[in-house]
């Protein structure tokens, strides 16, 4: 069983600037709860028990939000970068927090609604094939650029990744839910000006095996505008 969660949360949110007025963007409000709050209830949901939120020092509103949201009981361990340089540099700050387990990784920008939530949906198959896992969706407007996937489908739920790139004829894109091994951090430590998580993805699925599960559900970015006013449509 995998205990632990990142949720990254300590970029810039640039692409969001005319909407949050200075905010952290992971402070917008969904139907009464904040962005940040979903991701909790997300990784809760799936069954994580200890949740690892990576900051910054600068977010200061999202920051004291999330202290009292422990102080209210939420198994959250809140994780202050002095400052974002890159996702990368994000999981390694949460280095001593994983301590060499198998984790969970959320970004809480990108949401996906629907019954089962996308983590969930990642647990289910990983106890089935214990194997490095990430989402996979089919592209639509709402979400912004990303990698693809090239590889063999074995299931109506998952595939088995054998390419990353940019545009491919699978029709199905990464969607930035994980489940990572152990050795992650090692991994991310010996590889060079690596400053996202496809050179960990491209390592892992030709040592080891990277899967995808296809998720069901509507998925949503809401790190951009367009996406962002979809999702204030639906989650009324």
């Amino acid at each position: 069983m995998v205990k632990k969660i990142i949720i990254l949360a300590s970029g810039k949110g640039t692409r969001m600037e005319n909407i949050t007025d200075g905010n952290s963007k992971e402070m917008l409000i969904f139907n009464g709860k904040t962005m940040i709050s979903l991701a909790i209830e997300e990784a809760l949901s799936a069954g994580f028990s200890e949740i690892g939120i990576v900051t910054n020092k600068d977010k200061t509103d999202l920051n004291n939000f999330l202290l009292e949201e422990k102080r209210k009981g939420l198994p959250i361990t809140l994780i202050i970068e002095e400052k974002q340089v890159n996702l990368i540099t994000s999981i390694q700050f949460a280095e001593d927090f994983i301590s060499g387990e198998n984790f969970g990784m959320i970004f809480p920008d990108m949401l996906i609604l629907g019954k089962d939530s996308g983590m969930s949906q990642l647990v289910s198959a990983f106890n089935q094939i214990k194997k490095p896992l990430i989402g996979l969706i089919k592209p639509e407007e709402y979400l912004g650029k990303t990698w693809y996937f090239e590889g063999e489908k074995i299931s109506d739920k998952l595939a088995k990744v054998n390419g990353i790139v940019r545009d491919s004829k699978s029709g199905f894109r990464f969607f930035p839910r994980y489940i990572l091994p152990s050795n992650s951090l090692s991994i991310i430590n010996s590889l060079e000006k690596a400053d996202s998580e496809v050179p960990l993805l491209e390592y892992l699925m030709k040592k080891e095996g990277l899967y995808g599960v296809f998720l069901k559900g509507d998925p949503i970015d809401v790190g951009i505008p367009l996406g962002y006013i979809k999702a204030k449509n639906i989650l009324k």
